[in-house]
């Protein structure tokens, strides 16, 4: 499957919600716009010009957009698996936050986690350290104490794998 299938026909993309399902959407429209293969770099994008929430932490943590394009030309490609993982991280992020369906920040807080997803590297290349938008947005969601969360996503793995 293209990657652009990918993102209009995530497996699970009914629970993911109105608002993500409109980020992955708007990624796909991004990437094809630039004639690049949609990644979780475009979906960083958008979230940068389009969506206040986490455009101000983007903003905040450093990023600035010049930035982030001259890294998208480097650093868009990774798997559908990557994509899939980071859209089913963010619908439990959002599920153990309390926020109902999943969000733009949610997505953010996922993909900030995950070093083989392009948005993480695309950070990475603007100096903006992955880490530091990851606590932000955990912050942000009301999550003060990280390694409680990391603990929380760690016996949460490990209790799918035990089923």
């Amino acid at each position: 499957m293209m990657m652009s299938a990918w993102l209009a026909s995530t497996p699970g993309m009914a629970t993911t919600g109105k608002a993500l399902s409109g980020v992955l959407e708007s990624a796909r429209y991004c990437a094809r716009a630039r004639k690049e293969r949609p990644s979780s770099a475009h979906c960083v994008l958008w979230m940068l010009q389009s969506d206040a929430e986490t455009s101000q932490l983007l903003t905040e943590a450093g990023l600035r957009e010049n930035e982030l394009v001259s890294a998208l030309k480097l650093e868009t490609e990774e798997s559908e698996a990557v994509l899939e993982r980071i859209v089913d991280r963010a619908a439990a992020v959002a599920q153990r936050t309390g926020g109902g369906e999943s969000r733009p920040i949610h997505l953010l807080v996922a993909l900030t986690r995950e070093p083989r997803a392009a948005g993480f590297r695309c950070l990475e290349h603007a100096r903006v350290p992955a880490a530091r938008v990851h606590e932000a947005a955990l912050r942000a969601l009301g999550i003060t104490d990280v390694m409680s969360e990391r603990d929380r996503t760690a016996e949460a793995r490990r209790a799918s794998f035990r089923k």
